[in-house]
C-alpha cells in the first residue's frame, strides 16, 4: 500500500502520469481517429485523465485497469462528470491478472508503464489484444545515449537494460509487427516541470503530516530521487509518446 500512497502523493498535482503538456497530449489524441462506439483499453490508467479525454473526444467505451485504489478512487470522482454512466469499467487489478479475448480493442493505452513484464512482453501481449487496424498508444521512458551512468543505474535500482533509447522502442515495436505511424518526445522543459511538480506536491505534503508513518519514507525517497534527477535523470532519460498500427 506504501508505493501507491507515495505515487499517489507525488501525483497529486499531476492530471496525467507523463512529462507531456497538455497540448502535446491533444493533439495525439486527435490523431487517433476513432469511430465511435470504439473500445480503448488503459493497461496503466492512473487518474484515467487520458481515458476520460479519449472517450470524450470520440464517443468511445473503455475498460481502465489500474491497481492503486487511490487511483481509482479518483477516477470515479471524475467519471460522472466527465463521461456517460457505463462507458467506463474500473478494473482494480493488475494488467497481467486481465483476461482478454484476443483482437478485443480497438486502441490500447499504456502510458509510463510496463505492466507484463518488459518492454517486448507488453508490446506482444498488447499485439494479441489490440483488432487488427487497431491502435496502440505507448508512452515509455528511455536513454538517451547507449550508455547510461552505472551510478544512476544503480540509484534507479534496475539494470542497464530496464530501458531501450528512443530509436529502439520503435524497432521493438517494428519487430513485434506493429507500424509505427507517430512519435513525439517530451522536452528538457516538459520533464522538468513534471519532475519538479512531484517534488513540489511530496514537499507540500510532508509539511502538512509531519506525524505521518510514512513521513521519513517518503521525504528519504522524494529527496533521493531529486538528487539523482538533478545529477544524472536531466541528461540520461528522456519520455516519448509512440502511436503504432496493427
Amino acid at each position: 500500500m506504501y508505493a501507491y500512497k507515495y505515487d499517489s502523493i507525488t501525483h497529486a498535482e499531476h492530471d496525467v502520469l507523463c512529462p507531456l503538456s497538455r497540448a502535446k497530449l491533444d493533439g495525439v489524441v486527435e490523431l487517433l481517429g476513432l469511430a465511435p462506439g470504439s473500445k480503448v483499453l488503459d493497461l496503466a490508467a492512473g487518474k484515467g485523465e487520458l481515458l476520460f479525454r479519449i472517450l470524450e473526444r470520440y464517443g468511445a467505451t473503455g475498460d481502465a485497469v489500474e491497481p492503486s485504489p487511490l487511483f481509482q478512487a479518483a477516477m470515479r470522482a471524475e467519471m460522472s462528470s466527465r463521461v456517460p454512466e457505463g462507458s467506463v469499467r474500473l478494473l482494480e487489478l493488475e494488467a497481467y491478472e486481465l483476461e482478454v479475448e484476443p483482437e478485443s480493442y480497438d486502441l490500447i493505452v499504456c502510458i509510463g508503464s510496463r505492466p507484463f513484464g518488459d518492454l517486448r512482453e507488453t508490446l506482444a501481449k498488447a499485439w494479441a489484444m489490440v483488432r487488427t487496424g487497431g491502435q496502440l498508444l505507448l508512452g515509455e521512458w528511455h536513454w538517451n545515449d547507449e550508455d547510461p551512468d552505472p551510478d544512476y543505474i544503480d540509484v534507479l535500482g534496475c539494470g542497464p537494460d530496464a530501458y531501450c533509447t528512443h530509436d529502439q522502442v520503435i524497432a521493438l515495436g517494428v519487430r513485434e509487427d506493429f507500424t509505427p505511424i507517430y512519435f513525439a518526445s517530451a522536452t528538457r522543459d516538459e520533464i522538468d516541470h513534471y519532475e519538479g511538480l512531484a517534488l513540489w506536491s511530496a514537499e507540500r505534503w510532508l509539511r502538512g503530516n509531519p506525524g505521518d508513518p510514512h513521513a521519513l519514507a517518503v521525504r528519504e525517497r522524494a529527496r533521493k530521487w531529486r538528487d539523482a534527477y538533478l545529477k544524472w535523470g536531466r541528461y540520461e532519460l528522456g519520455f516519448g509518446i509512440y502511436l503504432f498500427l496493427k
